[in-house]
């Protein structure tokens, strides 16, 4: 049913309290011995008249009463706004969500990826985010590093599920404990895969939709912020935004507890912001310029929930980049999530997945031998 408004209510309230006392009189002259004749009733509609627009004055006063009240609401809520405090600092995130109490421990920068996962098979997405950092290496050895580095720590944790949706009884952002459940359920939104394999996953729809996304500012779902600088052009190659794909849940390492079957018995905070802060312990990600830590900080911060993201005073984001890297970050993810949940990648994805894979494997071997030619000419 529809919902209505409020002065709709307040016209069915009046009308029918107007025919109700019509009645009522009518048969308060029947019952007196009067008769039903044409100026009695004359008399009725008009008493009944009278009572109408009473009734509507009261109607109309209460109608102002919740109008001014609802603009006074509004006001203060636009009033709140304007405060400094609402705002943060328009440059940062503001203060993070964060119950780490030491970082976690990663190995010594250089130690590469495990053997098991360069020889694995099991991992759909492995060898094609591999092929994607040997390339990076070239170009952005910092990003490369970092990759490998976060690939190798969620590498340590491979056991981890994904979601902890098991059942309906444990929500993905719930601090509540909650009872030991089967890992099987019809309510996972990643098909029971493992973190590293839906942070692979994600990584891989990434490298596909960054060449045909487009940035048009910040959409939260409520609304859009159209971009701040109107000459800001996304640029598919930068790697920071599939860094950030592969990291994007690296903070359920600390939020999700498990018990000994690796299922997820209790979720202390969310993931987003205790992940961003996770990753600000990361000597890889710290070696980064500090315009792409805060890329990864306020994207991975804000993109369950971009609606929260500060705006600067003129009412326009602070960074286009950022909103950029997030926008890409959010469709990736929720490609790869249904994909997840529904056990099968799209035919036309897939095929881009495996052309793309073809593609990285060239440019790594071009890439190789212009190296190889440049150090030969330098002798």
């Amino acid at each position: 049913m529809a919902k209505q408004s409020y002065p709709s209510h307040l016209a069915v309230v009046c009308a029918i309290w107007w025919v109700v006392l019509i009645i009522y009189d009518l048969f308060e002259d029947v019952k007196k011995g009067g008769a039903l004749d044409m100026q009695s009733g004359i008399k009725t509609i008009q008493a009944s008249a009278a009572l109408l627009l009473f009734e509507m004055f009261i109607a109309l006063l209460l109608l102002f009463w919740n109008l001014k009240s609802k603009l006074a609401s509004r006001q203060n809520q636009l009033i709140a706004l304007r405060e400094h405090v609402h705002f943060g600092l328009h440059c940062t995130m503001g203060e993070l969500t964060s119950i780490l109490k030491s970082p976690i421990p990663l190995k010594a920068l250089g130690n590469g990826i495990p053997n098991w996962l360069l020889q694995s098979q099991d991992y759909e997405f492995a060898h094609l985010i591999i092929k994607f950092i040997e390339i990076t290496k070239i170009n952005d050895p910092l990003i490369a590093c970092a990759m490998t580095n976060c690939l190798a720590l969620l590498c340590q944790y491979k056991e981890y599920p994904s979601s902890s949706m098991n059942s309906s009884s444990c929500s993905d952002e719930n601090a509540q404990l909650a009872p030991e459940v089967s890992t099987v359920g019809m309510n996972n939104p990643h098909g029971h895969c493992s973190l590293l394999d839906h942070s692979l996953r994600v990584a891989a729809y990434a490298l596909i939709e960054r060449n045909r996304f487009i940035y048009r500012g910040l959409d939260t779902g409520l609304s859009k912020v159209p971009a701040a600088n109107q000459k800001f052009e996304f640029d598919p190659e930068d790697p920071l935004s599939i860094l950030l794909a592969l990291v994007h849940d690296i903070g359920k390492i600390k939020t999700f507890q498990l018990n000994e079957r690796n299922e997820v018995i209790r979720v202390n905070g969310q993931h987003g912001p205790v992940g961003a802060s996770l990753l600000t312990h990361l000597e890889c990600i710290q070696a980064l310029p500090i315009e792409d830590r805060n890329v990864l900080y306020k994207a991975m911060h804000h993109y369950h929930a971009p609606f929260q993201y500060a705006l600067k005073e003129d009412g326009l984001v602070d960074d286009d980049r950022t909103v950029a890297c997030m926008m890409l970050l959010i469709s990736a993810d929720k490609k790869a999530s249904r994909a997840e949940r529904f056990g099968k990648n799209q035919e036309h994805d897939h095929q881009l997945l495996n052309q793309l894979a073809i593609e990285l494997a060239q440019n790594n071997e071009a890439q190789k031998k212009s190296s190889s030619t440049k150090f030969r000419s330098g002798d």
